[in-house]
């Protein structure tokens, strides 16, 4: 050994990154030469030891004789050189045998503890068909020095073909360059880094994807070029605009990740070199990947864009020789956050185009590849007359026909920036042109000729035509034929006539189910009426607010109803509403025919009531011809015929309940009440056995929550509201037809049916009904990428009227359909899209996958929930400052978590806030529980900080004297003395008591030692206190010992220190 040199920060993060990937060849250098020659194998050795003896970075290892790891540099070495001779195989096996190789020998770990950190192979398939594959590992040297070694290795080849003797040229000792650094001021680089840094976590870091990003054993890879007319178009205006490629690289990048994304903050990795005059007679690890962050302003036009792109490039070459964790440690972010996930790398030159050009007496053909630990990286070959790029990605990430599309659409981003500098980047596309023809048109084809121009009366009215004598409606053992059904609604609807009610008036039903709401609700439509119902168990708060804002002209209720009522009216300030009591029969001796009042379908027919944002319900209006192509479509994907039972499950006033009579009524089949009263799993499952039901629709939760027996009968299930899960699928779907349904009450119940089955990986909710269309957008209206998460919105003939006396928002949300435009293919839609707050993605196969919420909106037992609403409400009670309101999921149930700030001074008393809360809010809209908090807990943005409120509930561990007493303090003391405090917690994280990740791999070997057993920096992941890794320790056994250097700490160390 004739030097010993710490290790530059770059090594000490590329060495943590090798033992936390233990097992993955991780930068390894596999560089491939195809000789078309035949070749001195004897010289191509003698010209290997000659570049070991010029450059002593190619005679080092790294050691760890210290408590830090340390690069030797040696005096002399043996290389590792075999050579393998193939040319008595056929081509077959050749190919089997060298691609066998390639594959084994770049999944090939190197111990970087043994010199040198390189291995030659060299096969020969025929006379002048040589392979030669060199290894080298990148804790040694970067990308242009292995061009430069193999240049010099062609350079002394050629000299040792001439004599076979060759004088070895002095370079510049390794230990002189080795820690270069570019001077600045460290406050200045500390606030600029914290500022470009400000929006990381809200930034993104890859594209979107459709898989479970799982570290798979190899990336795949694609490549495509730029060429031609094209690369000197792209020459040409990076000249003309004084910019350079890589900016011009890095820009499109930058646009493509936001695309891929649907975010406008993204950050990404940029591979940058040292300064040439600094290492142009060395070869080294002289690079270093920064982070390029951007806030894109896409109103901003491409060429002030790539200025900014441009500038920011240019900063970072004051802080090459910065080392990413002192970025880390400045930008202020968690000590186990990555601060980006994708790499670009732009390589300004091509070795085989040199090595063609100087060496024309040996062609060869180079190829190389390395593996880092990043999903995804861009390298770009420039080679002057073309660009190759390459791009590298984890496939338990990324589907390749997603990459695919990706480098397509990257590159037509390149073409579009240099051809439309002056064009704003909102108007760049978002996707590429056959992407956007499959998911614009192709997926949303969903023309079916429906009658539309009828209202739902008079298709109910035909089916009492086809099939008097069926049972309509059945409840509690009775059954009303439609023939009866239909004189019942017709005799309710002549009376409703003659209170001179006019077209579209609002009508409110306050009814318990039971025959009479079905006739009811027939009759206020025969009428020309608008029904309105309100569910008997709404609070009274909320039940005014629906009364004054529909300003109904009627009410039909019951009995039971008839003083609450009268109460509740009293106060509001509209026109006192007839109350019409259906136990009454006012109307038996009416006629019961069918009215002929003449009613559009394009009339409205229902207004049903939704949580809203602003704290207060908001009504969605919705016409015949929207029910009618719901009703139809839904029918069709369920399989309702006339023999089919449906239960009528959901409440009158939820938009479900639309789709469960009308399918019914509509179809001839059978429509079965049960009294929600009495409602529990049991007696619903009772239900389904007594009566034989064929069909239901209901909130995922309450298909998880009934008793898994058998019902022969049940053959379709569509379940909705909430996400699916995989149990649930996986009963239920056997041997009958399981649907899951995505719909919003503004657009007609349903929008989206899926066929389940347990083989698939993704659960989503389907492909648009008919006559409906799905787009997934972006905040300025353009459409995104199959796999890209954004906002789902509703075209075509569900999309309802609006919102009652809610103009504002009805403009908000009903926006003009910018896909209908100037496009024949859709001239029957309607020219409307609502905008759902829905996030979701595209599948490949054209399906929609449901993520989420954009706001604060979810689903809870199917019932949609503003959680706004509730906090609002919380906020109005006396005491309460600010009330905060989370899900939770427990035992795989949502539940809701109120968490209440109260006034100086206050006490809340939480059971009677509950009471509160039961008289304002429906029951699934109040609080699981109520947690009074002392102060809102911020992240370091100013945020709540939601992940520490849903801890608080959580049994809080103290340091008490632990069960591993002995073991836990030889840890301890290990911890201390690296961190040089007395004062640690044995129950926090290893990173949140200061050990950064270089420190966790010292605290690896210093434990490994002081145990004599394998103690890997997989361990401390996974055991990531004091206390849980004591316990390991104590119940682990020794590892046993193998030729493997990362599997036994100290026979390495031990067999370094015989060297």
């Amino acid at each position: 050994m004739i030097a010993k040199l710490p290790l530059t920060d770059i090594q000490k993060g590329i060495l943590f990154e090798i033992k936390h990937f233990k097992g993955r060849s991780y930068y390894i250098n596999q560089e491939l030469l195809h000789f078309n020659v035949a070749i001195n194998i004897s010289l191509i050795h003698k010209a290997f030891v000659s570049l070991i003896k010029k450059y002593e970075i190619l005679r080092s290892a790294v050691i760890f004789e210290s408590h830090y790891p340390e690069l030797a540099i040696y005096q002399n070495i043996d290389l590792p050189f075999n050579f393998y001779d193939y040319s008595d195989f056929d081509n077959d096996n050749q190919t089997e045998l060298f691609d066998s190789f390639i594959k084994k020998d770049f999944t090939e770990p190197m111990d970087v503890t043994t010199a040198p950190l390189m291995r030659v192979s060299i096969f020969k398939f025929a006379e002048n068909d040589y392979r030669l594959v060199w290894d080298i590992h990148h804790i040694i040297v970067d990308g242009a020095s292995v061009s430069k070694i193999i240049k010099d290795l062609f350079i002394i080849y050629s000299e040792l073909l001439k004599s076979e003797a060759y004088v070895v040229t002095k370079s510049v000792p390794h230990h002189e360059l080795y820690d270069y650094k570019i001077p600045f001021d460290l406050n200045v680089a500390k606030e600029y880094w914290k500022q470009l840094l400000r929006n990381h976590e809200i930034s993104a870091f890859l594209p979107c994807n459709d898989r479970k990003n799982t570290i798979s054993d190899k990336k795949n890879s694609r490549t495509i070029y730029l060429t031609g007319i094209d690369y000197q178009r792209l020459v040409n205006f990076v000249k003309d605009n004084s910019l350079s490629i890589n900016a011009l690289l890095q820009a499109s990048w930058a646009i493509v990740l936001s695309h891929y994304s649907n975010n406008e903050n993204v950050i990404f990795g940029s591979v940058r070199a040292y300064p040439k005059n600094i290492t142009q007679n060395s070869v080294g690890l002289f690079i270093n990947t920064l982070p390029m962050s951007f806030n894109i302003n896409f109103n901003t036009t491409v060429i002030d864009y790539l200025y900014k792109v441009r500038e920011q490039g240019r900063k970072l070459r004051d802080y090459v020789t910065v080392p990413l964790n002192q970025i880390h440690e400045w930008s202020e972010l968690p000590a186990d956050t990555r601060i980006y996930q994708s790499i670009i790398n732009y390589e300004p030159f091509s070795l085989n185009k040199t090595l063609k050009s100087e060496f024309p007496e040996i062609p060869c053909k180079f190829s190389s590849r390395l593996d880092v630990p990043y999903p995804l990286i861009l390298e770009v070959i420039d080679d002057t007359e073309s660009l190759q790029f390459d791009l590298h990605y984890e496939k338990g990430f990324f589907s390749n026909e997603y990459m695919k599309s990706f480098l397509s659409h990257y590159k037509t981003t390149l073409l579009q920036v240099i051809s439309n500098p002056d064009k704003k980047l909102i108007e760049l596309p978002t996707v590429d042109d056959a992407t956007l023809q499959k998911i614009v048109f192709e997926w949303n084809h969903t023309a079916v000729d429906y009658p539309l121009d009828k209202t739902v009366h008079q298709l109910f009215e035909e089916q009492v035509e086809k099939s008097p004598n069926a049972p309509a409606v059945v409840f509690k053992e009775e059954a009303l034929s439609y023939k009866l059904l239909n004189e019942k609604a017709n005799q309710l609807a002549h009376y409703l006539l003659q209170q001179n009610i006019a077209i579209e008036d609002p009508i409110v039903i306050w009814l318990k189910p039971r025959f009479e709401m079905l006739i009811s609700i027939l009759a206020i439509l025969k009428a020309g009426g608008t029904y309105v119902p309100i569910d008997g168990n709404t609070p009274p708060e909320r039940t005014k607010h629906l009364l004054q804002d529909s300003r109904p002209k009627i009410v039909l209720t019951e009995t039971v109803y008839l003083n609450t009522l009268t109460n509740l009216i009293k106060p509001l300030s509209i026109k006192e509403p007839l109350i019409i009591n259906v136990d009454q029969s006012q109307w038996d001796n009416n006629p019961k025919i069918n009215p002929l009042r003449p009613i559009q379908s394009s009339n409205l027919m229902y207004i049903i009531y939704t949580s809203g944002s602003t704290g207060k319900p908001k009504g969605s209006l919705i016409e015949h011809f929207s029910a009618v192509n719901m009703a139809l479509s839904c029918s069709h994907r369920l399989k309702v015929t006339s023999e089919s039972r449906i239960l009528q499950i959901a409440s009158f006033s939820f938009d479900v309940s639309v789709a469960e009579w009308c399918m019914a009524l509509l179809s001839g089949a059978s429509l079965y009440l049960i009294d929600k009263d009495i409602f529990s799993p049991q007696k619903f499952v009772r239900a389904l056995k007594q009566h034989k039901i064929t069909t239901i629709i209901l909130a995922h939760s309450i298909l998880a929550a009934l008793p898994e027996i058998d019902l022969p009968h049940l053959k379709v299930i569509a379940p909705g509201g909430e996400p699916l899960n995989q149990h649930t699928l996986t009963y239920w779907a056997k041997n009958r037809l399981l649907l899951n349904v995505y719909g919003i009450t503004e657009t007609s119940v349903c929008s989206t049916m899926a066929d389940c089955t347990s083989e698939k990986e993704v659960i989503a909710v389907g492909k648009p009904l008919a006559n409906v269309q799905i787009y997934v957008l972006n905040k300025h209206l353009q459409p995104l990428s199959p796999g890209v998460i954004g906002e789902i919105h509703i075209g075509g003939h569900g999309v309802g009227r609006g919102y009652l006396n809610n103009p504002s928002l009805t403009q908000e949300k009903f926006i003009d359909d910018p896909f209908r435009v100037g496009n024949s293919k859709f001239t029957d839609r309607k020219n409307k899209l609502y905008k759902t707050g829905d996030l979701g993605r595209w599948t490949g196969d054209g399906e929609i996958e449901f993520i989420g919420r954009l706001d604060d909106q979810v689903k809870i037992r199917g019932m949609r929930v503003e959680i706004s609403e509730i906090e609002r409400t919380l906020e109005k009670y006396l005491g309460v400052e600010k009330a905060v309101v989370l899900i939770k999921e427990v035992a795989a149930i949502k539940q809701l978590m109120a968490y209440v700030l109260p006034n100086a001074g206050a006490i809340i008393d939480t059971v009677k806030l509950h009471e509160y809360l039961g008289g304002c809010l429906p029951i699934y809209m109040v609080p699981t529980q109520i947690i009074q908090i002392d102060e809102l807990p911020l992240t370091a943005h100013g945020k709540i900080d939601k992940k520490k409120l849903l801890a608080i509930d959580v049994d809080v561990l103290v340091d008490a004297p632990p069960n591993n007493c002995e073991i836990t303090e030889k840890i301890c003391a290990i911890v201390r003395g690296m961190l040089q405090r007395q004062n640690i917690s044995i129950y926090k994280n290893f990173l949140d008591i200061g050990l950064d990740s270089i420190m966790l791999v010292e605290l690896s070997m210093k434990l490994s030692s002081e145990f004599n057993q394998d103690v890997d920096i997989t361990v401390l992941f996974t055991y990531t206190t004091i206390d849980a890794l004591a316990g390991f320790i104590k119940n682990s056994s020794k590892a046993s010992k193998n030729n493997d250097s990362f599997d036994s700490i100290n026979e390495f160390i031990h067999k370094r220190k015989k060297h």
